[in-house]
């Protein structure tokens, strides 16, 4: 299932993922309505990004391919040798990577880049 359906807020995170992140980040009081709250949304749209890339050993692409269609598809897709399957997919990181280019060379010392 791709994040469309479901996500909520800026960093559109699905119900399982935030569910996920507050178990892992220690949360013990989250609901999923704190979901609606951009400085909640964003914290863990970026925990689960920089997760993601440990996890995927700094494979930005992979990493970011795994935000969008989920990690399980991604290792599936691994295993099989087969690339990123889902068009939908590799629309959402090419555009992602666009975007990080164009900010790294507006911001690149802001950001450490």
């Amino acid at each position: 299932a791709l994040r469309s359906k479901g996500a909520i807020g800026l960093m559109q995170l699905m119900p399982e993922t935030a569910q996920f992140i507050a178990r892992k980040t220690g949360g013990t009081r989250f609901v999923l309505a704190d979901l609606r709250d951009p400085e909640v949304n964003v914290r863990y749209g970026a925990w689960l990004l920089e997760y993601l890339s440990d996890y995927y050993s700094g494979d930005v692409a992979t990493a970011l391919a795994a935000y969008h269609a989920g990690p399980g598809n991604v290792d599936e897709w691994r295993r099989n040798g087969a690339g990123i399957v889902f068009p939908e997919t590799q629309a959402y990181v090419r555009e992602v990577e666009r975007v990080r280019r164009v900010y790294a060379k507006a911001y690149g010392r802001e950001l450490g880049l």
